[in-house]
């Protein structure tokens, strides 16, 4: 399962939003929406993010998962 979460923007107006790929209920992997959208997410699971659900965040939240989990 892959869902975004949404951090809204930061100062400067960049995109704060990331893409979770979830597996048992466990983080597999996370990446950065950047200003890419859903091609931020790499081909084998990137069809699955054209249509996640999008869910609100924190900034905090938003910079743990790319700290510990963003490759």
């Amino acid at each position: 399962m892959i869902i975004r979460l949404d951090a809204g923007h930061d100062r400067s107006g960049t995109p704060r939003r990331v893409y979770v790929h979830i597996v048992r209920g466990n983080v597999r992997h996370v990446w950065d929406e950047d200003y890419q959208g859903w091609q931020a997410v790499p081909p084998p699971w990137r069809s699955h993010a054209r249509s996640c659900p999008t869910f609100a965040t924190t900034p905090g939240e938003y910079r743990t998962l790319l700290r510990e989990w963003a490759q």
